[in-house]
């Protein structure tokens, strides 16, 4: 059992940490396995992490890939299927199993982005630089895979304190990683339960609201959502004496985007 763990907002209030499940329907038998199955999320608790601010991104129906696939069908039946059980609209696509032929079939559905962690995707792998004009149509994101044949608590910090060491008030980096899931024997692709507590742990306290409080640690949708607002927001201001009248046109902010999260800095030489 956790209580969470935070950063702020930077105005004294506490932010969960969330992060994002890319979620398949079915098995390769189209049994769904969200309805009793073991280790397996039920849509009762998908539904509730949603609506903690975590991510649902689609990832295919069946886990199809490869082979005879039918890319259409996994990508479009999977988004209806959840929508049908939970009403989580999918926006964001992660590619199963490597095979980047989704690539295409997911843009064309309406995918606002892809992610792998494949080679073709691997132009970013030290992170995404958001301080300067990032392109936000149709984003292809490096995620690094996080598994217990490569990571123990030995070196699963070193990367994202590499990425905390680059960054700073003037240059901002967006990171992603993943892992298949969390349980508490070692499996295939996925971490034991010991080293992701002591990972995020490591996170929160160097990181966190206990720590430096200098990291935004959420999905990757709330990112790019941000990304794509502040990008499409048009910001005029009048001033008249000593009052400022802020203009906010979000005529094209892409219109699914569900939250319209922005900071405005004002530098003034008076009070």
């Amino acid at each position: 059992y956790s209580n969470g763990l935070f950063y702020t907002d930077g105005c004294g209030n506490d932010i969960n940490f969330t992060a994002g499940i890319a979620l398949n329907s079915v098995n390769s038998s189209f049994t769904d396995i969200h309805i009793n199955t073991p280790d397996y999320m039920t849509w009762v608790e998908i539904s509730e992490i949603y609506n903690a601010g975590w991510n649902i991104y689609n990832h295919s129906y069946s886990h199809a890939a490869w082979g005879q696939t039918d890319y259409q069908f996994q990508v479009e039946e999977n988004n209806s299927y959840v929508y049908t059980k939970t009403g989580i609209e999918m926006r964001h696509f992660v590619i199963p199993s490597g095979d980047i032929a989704y690539s295409d079939v997911a843009f064309n559905y309406g995918m606002l982005a892809i992610y792998s962690n494949k080679t073709e995707f691997s132009s970013s792998p030290s992170g995404i630089d958001i301080d300067g004009n990032y392109n936000t149509h149709q984003p292809q994101i490096y995620r690094r895979f996080l598994n217990d044949d490569d990571y123990d608590i030995s070196n699963i910090s070193y990367q994202i304190d590499q990425i905390a060491n680059n960054t700073n008030e003037n240059n901002h980096i967006s990171y992603s990683e993943f892992t298949h899931r969390i349980i508490n024997q070692v499996t295939g692709g996925s971490l034991i339960w010991s080293t992701f507590e002591f990972y995020m742990n490591d996170i929160a306290n160097k990181y966190g609201k206990d720590g430096q409080d200098n990291i935004w640690f959420t999905g990757m949708e709330n990112v790019l959502d941000y990304l794509m607002v502040r990008e499409g927001t048009d910001l005029n201001f009048i001033l008249d004496g000593n009052i400022a009248y802020i203009y906010l046109d979000f005529a094209e902010v892409h219109a699914d985007i569900p939250h319209y999260d922005l900071s405005i800095n004002i530098n003034s030489d008076v009070e």
